[in-house]
């Protein structure tokens, strides 16, 4: 949704530029907001391997634990590019300049809800009765 919005909204700047016939700003260009994109996702993706790793850490001594989250995560992974597909299931990487955007902001979006999910694992809501039960 917030990727539609940056397009949505930098459309029209971008259309003003060319009437006015100035040189668009970089983060107004196509790739511009490809980079913009990306850097959204590195950050996304950064924040996630954090959570995952503070998790994993709490885990220390407890095995089995350890190797069901790691099999979720590997799971979610799975998931997240299998989605990723069928978003695009015609897609041989040549579909314009705005697919990599679009790709990098639907892969953020999958990846925040992830950490959503990671966070409430670590973080459990006081007075859940169904609260994850990771180690403490």
């Amino acid at each position: 949704m917030r990727g539609l919005q940056l397009v949505t909204t930098m459309a029209p700047l971008l259309a003003l530029s060319f009437v006015l016939g100035q040189e668009a700003p970089p983060e107004l260009t196509q790739q511009g907001m490809t980079e913009a994109a990306n850097e959204r996702l590195v950050s996304a993706e950064a924040e996630m391997q954090q959570v995952f790793d503070a998790l994993l850490q709490r885990g220390t001594g407890e095995p089995a634990a350890l190797a069901k989250l790691r099999k979720a995560q590997a799971a979610w992974e799975a998931y997240r590019d299998a989605q990723l597909e069928a978003l695009w299931p015609m897609s041989d990487g040549s579909d314009g300049s705005a697919e990599p955007m679009c790709v990098a902001i639907a892969r953020t979006t999958l990846t925040d809800q992830r950490v959503r999910e990671l966070r409430a694992m670590a973080v459990p809501l006081e007075g859940d009765v169904c609260r994850s039960q990771w180690p403490e």
